[in-house]
């Protein structure tokens, strides 16, 4: 018999893979990997608190597979080689093959929420796929309780302006999609200081949101702080 929930993070791991390149541009390599540690084991976190689930870091590297970084209760399997849409597939046929529904979460996403992951399981109770859109025209979190082929993971062009209206079209061929309420991505300088002033509006923060918030004020501060002159 099937398990009910399966929620995997896809995650790279530093050491192994570049982390946050684009927002490294601006806050140093350092800085964005550090980023990169607090939102992936912030969203594990948040996975680990749906109790009906089992929460699997879904890892880039397979040198990583026993390393360091990835702890926290969640079970881990090794996204395999290829394109995103091929590990995409991999990932979600292995999973599927053991739980009923099977959610995807990015890790650059730490704002998102218990009450997002259990809205979008409620969605699958009676929709076959839902997606939580991201405002650069992605998605944060996909969901599914039906099978799909590797073609409709493959044909998807990822990163664009569009790619979830391209899989959404997609996958309405095939059963029924449902949308959660949007939120963003954190590629971006931008981006990054939005997440500290969400974070801010939240009025319960974890202590590692918490220790988040403050890591992005700090660094937003430094960043925008005028040149020093010297005489």
């Amino acid at each position: 018999m099937k398990k009910k929930v399966a929620i995997a993070i896809f995650v790279k791991t530093p050491k192994f893979s570049s982390c946050k390149s684009r927002l490294a541009k601006t806050i140093g390599t350092s800085a964005a990997v550090k980023f990169h540690l607090f939102s992936s084991n912030i969203v594990g976190e948040t996975v680990s608190s749906v109790t009906q689930a089992q929460g699997f870091w879904s890892i880039a590297e397979l040198e990583a597979m026993d390393g360091e970084y990835w702890g926290g209760g969640l079970k881990k399997i090794h996204q395999g080689k290829g394109s995103l849409g091929e590990r995409l597939d991999r990932v979600y046929q292995t999973l599927s093959q053991d739980f009923e529904k099977v959610i995807f979460l990015g890790a650059d996403c730490p704002q998102v929420e218990k009450s997002q992951i259990d809205h979008a399981l409620k969605k699958l109770e009676k929709a076959d796929f839902v997606f939580g859109p991201s405002e650069d025209g992605g998605f944060y979190l996909f969901g599914g309780a039906a099978p799909i082929s590797r073609e409709i993971w493959n044909e998807t062009r990822y990163s664009e302006s569009d790619t979830l209206a391209q899989i959404s079209r997609s996958l309405k061929s095939i059963g029924s999609v449902e949308i959660i309420e949007s939120l963003f991505d954190v590629d971006h300088f931008d981006e990054f200081k939005k997440l500290g002033t969400a974070l801010g509006s939240f009025q319960n923060l974890t202590p590692k949101k918490k220790e988040l918030l403050n890591f992005i004020d700090h660094l937003v501060e430094e960043q925008e702080a005028p040149p020093s002159t010297q005489n």
